[in-house]
């Protein structure tokens, strides 16, 4: 089984007035305000589907899985997607 430890310190915020087009621009929170790593940069939630989909990528590619080329767009969707439908709206 793999095992995904996603950043658990992060709260992904759906706003329900933001179209997920503009909820991928928002900067990431956690409980401490806007969320910088560790060269003190903040990251968009967009950044975010991009690292967490590319470790999603490595993960497989590393326990010897493929996903087709033609596939991999819509693998990347669902992924945003989820992630976007599961983020904390309880502020903003």
């Amino acid at each position: 089984m793999i095992t995904i430890i996603i950043m658990a310190h992060l709260h992904l915020r759906q706003n329900p007035k933001k179209t997920f087009h503009q909820w991928l621009q928002m900067k990431i929170e956690n409980e401490n305000g806007i969320y910088k790593d560790q060269d003190n940069k903040t990251i968009t939630n967009k950044e975010f589907i991009i690292y967490f989909y590319n470790t999603i990528l490595n993960i497989l590619h590393n326990n010897g899985y493929i996903i087709d080329n033609d596939k991999t767009k819509s693998f990347k969707n669902e992924i945003a997607t989820f992630i976007y439908k599961y983020s904390d709206n309880s502020s903003q």
